[in-house]
Parts: structure tokens; C-alpha cells; sequence
């Protein structure tokens, strides 16, 4: 739960509402209202089988529907079949929807429900035409709007938590976390689609020397400045990542092999070109390797690994190309 933030707020809905519910059950039935009590059941069933299903690995989106729905059936057929008590679960309905849904869906399926529960109380004589409809449906309305405004900040500052714990806080390059959870999309990607996807590792050369001649913090300006133009040469669909210390990765999208060491090159190059520590050049080595199909997020990174290591003792400042099959180990 702690990983995955819309189980846990689906988790903790549903598990409250259940807990809210199964009482019900047994009150309706003690109570000869035997049809509302199957309702509470109903209800109570579904919530259950939604939090199988989410922590089995289902989809979240077809659980928090499926939640939203069934509660939204239920209260309106307790409010048909025991009156006050189906119109007080109108709140938590509101709640539940505007929390767990998107935003247009969650303002359309909020006001559907309340019109649909207003309507009944109304045929049913819970609630009188007048004044304590419009105080049901303004007092619902209100409750709908608080939640979607909470829901909505939840989810931003859930968003920027997340980019935070996915940034190297040094360059603001993706880190290795987000990198390994990137590289494994890829390869579901290439096995279901056949997307063509290339990595390439770079290795700034001799950087204890930039430390050791114009200090760390000369170091660390060098790190952020390399991120700073690989950024801005990539293209749109590719990502840089600092995987740790002076090594950097490119994951390249839509790339076919014979272009993969010209784009690599294009980078050297550049880095070569623009880049400086105190009043000497920055150069890379540079290993890449394509994404092989049946191949897992480790090999490709070894391979390309591999080729670096070869770049490395060619002379540095190069770029070399992994072959396919099982990585060499580097000397």
C-alpha cells in the first residue's frame, strides 16, 4: 500500500465502507427487511470482491468503477425499500466517487446519483418536495465539492512526491529507481509491441581528475551540466538517467540498431565539444546495445555495460556497440 498509493486509497474506501455495511446485514435480516438486507449483502460482496481483485493485481481503474457503481445501486435501492437510511449514505457515496475516480467521471456519476437518490426519497415520501430536497441535494452537492477538491489536491501532491523520489537530487536527472521501473516497460513493450528501444551508458573519463584539480564542487557542476546537454540534445521520446557517481544512461525510443552508435556518437561528440571542468575538456565512453527480444532489463544493462568497458580500454573518449547474445565479462 505504501507503493502504490490508488490501492491504498481504494483499499481503505472500500474496507470502511465494508465495515460500515456488514452490520446492516444482520440489523435488516433481525429486522424481518429481508429485501434491503440482500441489498446491504449485495453491497458488502462487492466491496469485498473489488479488494480481492486490486490486491490480486487487477486493474485499479475497473475496481474503483465497479465500487462506485455498486454502492451507487445500493443506495438507491435501500432508499427505495428503507427510506432514511439509503439517502444518509448519499455522503460517503459522493466521498467514495470523487476520490476514486477521475474528475469527469467523478462529477458526472456524483450527480447522476444524486438526482437518482433525490428522486426516490421523493417518490417514496422520505424526503418532502421543497425545501428538504434542496437541502439534501445542496448539502450533497457541497459534500461533493469539498471531496473533489481534497481528492484533487491529494493527487498533486502525490504526483510531486513521486517526481521527487524519482529525481537525483544533485542534477535532477531521473535516478536509478526510476530507471530499473522504465527499463522494465520497455521491455514489456518491445515483447507485446515490438517497439524498438536502445540504452546507451556514458562514463564521464578521468572525472577524479576534475575533482582532484578545481574541487568537488567543480565536480558536481560538471554532473549537472553533462545532464543539462543530454537533456537538450536527446530527442523527445528518449530519457536520461543518472544511474550512480560519474555514469549516466540513455534510454532511446523507436531506435533501430544501425542508428543507435550515430546518435551515441552525435552525444560524444558534443560533450566533447561543450563541455569543460575548470579549463579542460570533458570527454565520455559511451556503451550502447539494443533491446533484444526475450531479453530481460538486467542482460540488456550488462551488455550495454560490457560495451563500455570496451570503450573504456580502447582509449576512452569512443563509442562502442554491444553484440548480441550473453554480455563479456570486463577485465
Amino acid at each position: 500500500m505504501r507503493a502504490d498509493f490508488r490501492l491504498a486509497v481504494l483499499t481503505l474506501l472500500c474496507g470502511s465502507a465494508l465495515l460500515g455495511v456488514l452490520p446492516f446485514v444482520w440489523f435488516r435480516f433481525s429486522q424481518g427487511q429481508s429485501a434491503a438486507g440482500i441489498v446491504d449483502l449485495g453491497i458488502s460482496v462487492v466491496l469485498l470482491g473489488v479488494i480481492v481483485h486490486a490486491w490480486r493485481g487487477g486493474n485499479i481503474d475497473t475496481a474503483s468503477r465497479a465500487c462506485v457503481l455498486a454502492t451507487a445501486a445500493g443506495c438507491i435501492a435501500v432508499t427505495w425499500l428503507a427510506g432514511m437510511a439509503g439517502v444518509l449514505w448519499t455522503y460517503p457515496l459522493v466521498l467514495g466517487t470523487c476520490v476514486l475516480l477521475g474528475r469527469g467521471l467523478a462529477i458526472a456519476l456524483a450527480s447522476v446519483s444524486i438526482a437518482a437518490i433525490a428522486t426516490v426519497a421523493v417518490h417514496t415520501g422520505v424526503l418532502l418536495p421543497g425545501s428538504p430536497v434542496v437541502m439534501f441535494v445542496a448539502t450533497s452537492v457541497l459534500a461533493g465539492v469539498l471531496s473533489l477538491l481534497f481528492a484533487e489536491r491529494a493527487r498533486m501532491q502525490h504526483a510531486k512526491l513521486e517526481d521527487l523520489a524519482a529525481r537525483d537530487a544533485l542534477t535532477g536527472a531521473l535516478n536509478r529507481r526510476a530507471m530499473n521501473r522504465e527499463l522494465q516497460l520497455a521491455v514489456e513493450a518491445n515483447q507485446r509491441h515490438a517497439t524498438a528501444f536502445g540504452l546507451a551508458i556514458l562514463d564521464i573519463d578521468h572525472f577524479k581528475r576534475v575533482n582532484d584539480s578545481h574541487g568537488h564542487e567543480a565536480g558536481d557542476q560538471v554532473l549537472v551540466d553533462l545532464v543539462a546537454l543530454l537533456q537538450g540534445a536527446v530527442r523527445k521520446l528518449d530519457q536520461v538517467y543518472r544511474m550512480g557517481g560519474e555514469e549516466f544512461v540513455v534510454l532511446f525510443t523507436a531506435v533501430d540498431a544501425p542508428a543507435l552508435p550515430g546518435l551515441c556518437e552525435g552525444l560524444r561528440a558534443r560533450i566533447e565539444a561543450q563541455l569543460h571542468g575548470g579549463d579542460d575538456p570533458i570527454t565520455v565512453s559511451i556503451g550502447c546495445a539494443m533491446l533484444q527480444r526475450g531479453e530481460d532489463s538486467g542482460s540488456w544493462l550488462a551488455r550495454a555495460d560490457a560495451a563500455l568497458y570496451r570503450a573504456k580500454r580502447a582509449g576512452r573518449n569512443r563509442v562502442e556497440q554491444a553484440t548480441a547474445g550473453a554480455p563479456a565479462q570486463p577485465a
